[in-house]
């Protein structure tokens, strides 16, 4: 019996290791929330609009994006104040900062693909027929 529920536990976690994020990780004890609420910075960010890319890293020198428990984000640079929520089984991360957004090249409302989601790495990624929008993030020191 006890080979049993070792049998099952064995199969339901690795059922639970879903290819939910590209590039990781298959399996975590922090959950999603946990793992996007802090404060980061950007490493990379890029445009590619009609197979032209663009580097806007220098857009974000300096520039912190802190995600807070409440469901609220904010710029640091660009002193934008916006809402963030995971949404599609927590694979991608909608963030609402309205007319403001132009500030930062970005739609007033968007939704990140979640490509990378790791306590100290989050990768984001947006793509509809013209555009792709790639932010990779580092968590700052809590």
């Amino acid at each position: 019996m006890k080979n049993s529920w070792i049998i099952l536990l064995f199969a339901l976690l690795l059922t639970a290791c879903s290819d939910k994020y590209a590039e990781g990780p298959q399996l975590s004890v922090l959950s999603a929330k946990q793992r996007v609420t802090g404060q980061w910075e950007w490493a990379i960010a890029r445009t590619i609009r009609q197979g032209q890319e663009v580097n806007n890293s220098l857009l974000f020198t300096n520039d912190t994006l802190h995600f807070h428990t409440d469901g609220t984000v904010i710029d640091s640079r660009y002193s934008l104040t916006g809402e963030w929520d995971l949404i599609s089984k927590n694979t991608e991360i909608n963030l609402l900062f309205g007319n403001q957004a132009d500030t930062i090249g970005i739609p007033g409302a968007i939704a990140f693909q979640i490509k990378r989601l790791l306590k100290q790495e989050m990768w984001l990624e947006f793509a509809d027929d013209s555009t792709t929008i790639e932010w990779q993030l580092n968590r700052l020191a809590d």
